[in-house]
């Protein structure tokens, strides 16, 4: 799983799997140094327009973001809206997969099972979405 993949299921996912793991991280007596306290800022949004194929600023949302050093590992994690616990616990998380410590197969697995955990929740979501859907027909001239 590459990092670009692992960053958008913890942003995307709960942040209890995520505070586990950090905190079993923790436990292991790891040297963890915070190089980028958890903070709230301002992010603008970025969105393609279609018609002329141009980019143009949407708007702002509110994000956290955090990084840490661990083991030679640097660990980044930013989250939609003001979550700090998320953002830190996911940069724990980061960090242990970049340094290769020895926990890095349970991370793998817990962002698995939350990568499966959204896709059936996506899936239902889609469902329910879908069952709204309007169908319009042409009329001939």
């Amino acid at each position: 799983m590459d990092r670009e993949k692992r960053f958008e299921i913890m942003a995307k996912g709960p942040s209890e799997p995520l505070v586990v793991m950090a905190d079993r991280l923790l436990d292991s007596g790891i040297e963890l140094e915070i190089t980028r306290q958890p903070h709230p800022a301002i992010m603008m949004i970025r969105a393609h327009e279609t018609a002329k194929g141009e980019i143009f600023n949407f708007g702002e949302a509110l994000v956290t973001e955090a990084e840490v050093q661990l083991q030679g590992g640097t660990g980044y994690m930013l989250v939609l809206g003001s979550d700090r616990m998320h953002a830190l616990a996911g940069a724990i998380c980061d960090a242990a997969l970049e340094a290769s410590h020895p926990l890095s197969p349970d991370i793998l697995e817990t962002l698995t099972l939350m990568s499966q955990l959204q896709q059936e929740k996506d899936a239902a979501e889609w469902a329910t979405i879908t069952a709204t859907k309007v169908n319009f027909d042409e009329m001939e001239a």
